[in-house]
C-alpha cells in the first residue's frame, strides 16, 4: 500500500459511507474521505460485509490502497484519509475438515519459536524474489490462481528497496469468529527499515495446521515511500501510529 503525504484537512463529521460495487469477477470497496480514527472501524465494516456477500465461500482479497493526508498541527489535527479502495472476490473454499481447536488451548515456546521461524522464512523469499516459494505458503484458497499476485509483488519489491524487518507483536486466537472456519490462528504484527521508505510496517496472519506447520491467511503492508522533499518529523510519527499496530 502506497500512502501519499498531503497538508491541511478539514475534520470529518463522522463514519463515512462505504461502497462495495462489482468489479471484474469480484468486488471493490470504496470510501469517502474520512478522519483516520475510523479506520479500524472501516476494515471490520468490510470485512463483515464481504463474508456477508461472498455466503459461505472464502474471501480473497485483493488491491487496497489510500492516501493519507495530515494537517498542519501533527499534534492536534487527526489524520484524514481519502481514495480507500480495497477489492475482493469469493471463492469456492477447498474441501477440508477444520477441528475446533480446544478452547483453553495456549502456545507453547514450540508454537512461538515456529511462528517466527514461519516469519522469516516468507520474508527471506520474498526479499529474495522467490515469489513461487513464497506463494507456497500460503493456504491454498487465499491466492488461489491469482497470477498477478508475484508481478505487484516484485514491483514492492522494487519500490521499496533492500532492509529488514523485526515482529513488534504476536497475538494468538483460539476459534475465532471472524475466521473463515475454526481452529488456531496467529497474527505477526512487524516494522521495518528499508532503504526507500520513511516507514514500512504491517502484520501476517497464519493458521495452525499442526505442529509446526502453518499457513498464510492475510498480510497487509504499509509504507510511506521517501520523495524529494523532507517530510515533517511530527507528521511521519502521526502517520506511522495510525498505520502500524503494535507500535
Amino acid at each position: 500500500m502506497f500512502w501519499v503525504l498531503l497538508l491541511a484537512a478539514a475534520p470529518s463529521p463522522g463514519p463515512p459511507h462505504i461502497t462495495i460495487s462489482p468489479k471484474g469477477n469480484g468486488y471493490i470497496a470504496t470510501v469517502e474521505a474520512f478522519d483516520g480514527r475510523y479506520q479500524e472501524q472501516i476494515d471490520a465494516d468490510i470485512d463483515k460485509r464481504a463474508s456477508e456477500i461472498c455466503q459461505g465461500k472464502s474471501v480473497r482479497w485483493g488491491e487496497f490502497g489510500s492516501d493519507m493526508q495530515i494537517g498542519k498541527q501533527p499534534s492536534i489535527d487527526s489524520p484524514r484519509v481519502s481514495g480507500f479502495l480495497r477489492a475482493f472476490s469469493c471463492v469456492t473454499p477447498v474441501d477440508r475438515n477444520f477441528a475446533a481447536a480446544p478452547v483453553d488451548w495456549k502456545p507453547s515456546a514450540r508454537d512461538e519459536a515456529d511462528v517466527r521461524r514461519i516469519f522469516q522464512t516468507y520474508y527471506g523469499r520474498r526479499d529474495a524474489n522467490d515469489f513461487r516459494g513464497a506463494k507456497s505458503m500460503f493456504a491454498p484458497d487465499v491466492l488461489g490462481a491469482d497470477s498477478s499476485w508475484a508481478e505487484q509483488m516484485a514491483k514492492f519489491n522494487q519500490a521499496i528497496g533492500p532492509g529488514t524487518r523485526s515482529i513488534t507483536g504476536i497475538t494468538w486466537y483460539v476459534n475465532p469468529e471472524s475466521a473463515p472456519h475454526p481452529g488456531v490462528y496467529v497474527a505477526i504484527d512487524f516494522s521495518g527499515k528499508f532503504a526507500r521508505a520513511h516507514f514500512y510496517c504491517g502484520y501476517v496472519v497464519l493458521f495452525r495446521v499442526a505442529e509446526g506447520t502453518y499457513e498464510i491467511t492475510r498480510e497487509e503492508q504499509n509504507q510511506f515511500p521517501r520523495g524529494k522533499e523532507a517530510a515533517d518529523p511530527a507528521q511521519l510519527a502521526q502517520m506511522r501510529s495510525a498505520m502500524c499496530r503494535g507500535e
